[in-house]
């Protein structure tokens, strides 16, 4: 089937695109979002088709591209389904085209409005991932200093010592629906792409980046937690109530099953569209 492609001059070209691309695509037309140029949406819809062909697409409930987008609003659609859960952007957070969302660290968050008790499918306590394409390198300051993504918590006086200073000889286990990924101590670079996994119900969460398992020694806290609130990219809540904001900048951001033995082709798959991006 060939459909028609929408461009932001407003013309459009005769080409072979994906249908649920399409979609995403024609909410932000239908909006009034500036759409992203037609070299781009060439690179997007052969994402989207390069995530179906590669058994990704089917394994997540969202996923948003943020980079190559466009306008910051074309970046909020969800890719799964562009007419649910829309992030909301709020305080200090900005966008650009090469760059995506960057959270200045003390108002900005994006809220997916998606909470796994209502929303999840393929997301469950015993399969479930979360996964983010960050760029950021941070010197260890206060706690949660690093990228957060997941469903809120409630944060102990425990916690909040663990994510201060992770200890190597703690094994963090994962307990819960939620995923969260907060930076460690030292001056790291954390650019590329994350994921944060659980199998099944009594293994300990698992993080890897661009594509590899990484352990405790890379002084990150990894933990999935077990609170209903919401998902937001770039704070961390308790009680409904946003208690901590994360600095950094994100690029993708899925939510699914556990997908292990995607890791690397969704890592290379990302990555790629990332740095392809014009």
């Amino acid at each position: 089937m060939r459909k028609v492609l929408f461009m932001s001059s407003g013309e459009s070209v005769s080409t072979p695109i994906d249908s649920d691309f399409q979609a995403w695509l024609d909410k932000g037309d239908g909006l009034g979002y500036t759409l992203p140029t037609s070299g781009n949406q060439t690179k997007i819809n052969q994402l989207f088709t390069d995530l179906k062909s590669n058994g990704v697409w089917v394994e997540d409930d969202l996923e948003y591209i943020q980079v190559g987008t466009g306008s910051k609003e074309m970046a909020t659609l969800n890719m799964k389904d562009p007419d649910s859960f829309q992030c909301t952007i709020n305080g200090g957070v900005t966008w650009t085209d090469l760059d995506g969302f960057s959270f200045n660290g003390t108002t900005g968050y994006l809220d997916t409005g998606w909470d796994y008790i209502n929303s999840a499918v393929k997301y469950t306590n015993a399969d479930a991932s979360g996964s983010i394409y960050i760029s950021s390198v941070h010197d260890y300051a206060t706690y949660g200093e690093g990228i957060f993504f997941g469903t809120g918590r409630k944060f102990s006086a425990r916690s909040r010592m663990e994510l201060r200073n992770p200890d190597t000889s703690i094994t963090y286990h994962a307990h819960g629906d939620a995923i969260i990924v907060v930076n460690g101590e030292g001056n790291i670079d954390y650019t590329g792409f994350h994921s944060v996994i659980r199998a099944n119900v009594t293994d300990n969460s698992k993080w890897y980046k661009d594509g590899v398992v990484k352990n405790e020694e890379d002084k990150t806290l990894l933990a999935f937690i077990d609170e209903g609130y919401t998902t937001l990219i770039g704070a961390m809540q308790g009680n409904g109530v946003v208690e901590g904001y994360i600095s950094g900048s994100t690029k993708f951001f899925s939510i699914g099953s556990s997908q292990i033995a995607k890791q690397v082709i969704k890592n290379t798959l990302i990555t790629n569209y990332v740095n392809s991006i014009t």
